[in-house]
């Protein structure tokens, strides 16, 4: 994986410096250098300002990109993924009511924590 450390880069370029450019040059469009020291001096976190102030316009930015090129605008990150069996079912074993029933509800309780987490995190 030769790739890793430059496509973190990559990453970290899109997603952080990206923003943060973009509100800069368009704080220096609006209002000059005054603008920008503005920011810099009323703020307590003034990086993550810029980078918020910029996030709408990146994002637009690394759509186009992708429509070039896939992946150049929104760099693709390689997972690992593990599965992990709790349950090993023979093929001859036939499964009564009472039996069934904690394998239900471990589903369904799987089932509440995916619904609160996609709640949580839905825009």
């Amino acid at each position: 994986m030769p790739d890793l450390p430059f496509n973190q880069f990559r990453l970290a370029l899109m997603q952080d410096a990206l923003p943060m450019g973009i509100a800069f040059l368009e704080r220096i469009r609006q209002g000059g250098v005054k603008k920008v020291v503005e920011v810099f001096s009323t703020s307590e976190d003034p990086l993550s300002d810029l980078k918020n102030e910029g996030d709408e316009a990146a994002s637009s930015l690394r759509e186009q990109l992708d429509q070039l090129s896939p992946g150049l605008g929104n760099p693709v990150m390689e997972v690992e993924i593990d599965v992990v069996e709790n349950i090993d079912f023979q093929q001859d074993v036939t499964l009564d009511e009472q039996s069934l029933m904690p394998i239900l509800s471990r589903i369904r309780d799987r089932l509440d924590c995916l619904e609160v987490y996609l709640k949580q995190n839905t825009v």
